[in-house]
């Protein structure tokens, strides 16, 4: 069974499912929303044309 928490700066933290593990290749893929908002950043997205944007910023 694949964990749905992330450990960051020593913190456990509950990500919104669980990290995906193709077999080939050795990669993990995780949320980019979920990344970007443990290291600070604010996503912001909205669907216009059928196309997802999605639009990371630092806050001030």
């Amino acid at each position: 069974m694949r964990s749905k928490v992330a450990y960051v700066n020593d913190k456990e933290k509950l990500m919104p499912s669980s990290p995906v593990m193709p077999v080939l290749p050795n990669r993990v893929m995780v949320l980019l929303r979920f990344v970007s908002e443990v290291m600070g950043a604010t996503v912001d997205s909205t669907k216009k044309d059928e196309t997802l944007c999605i639009n990371i910023t630092k806050p001030n």
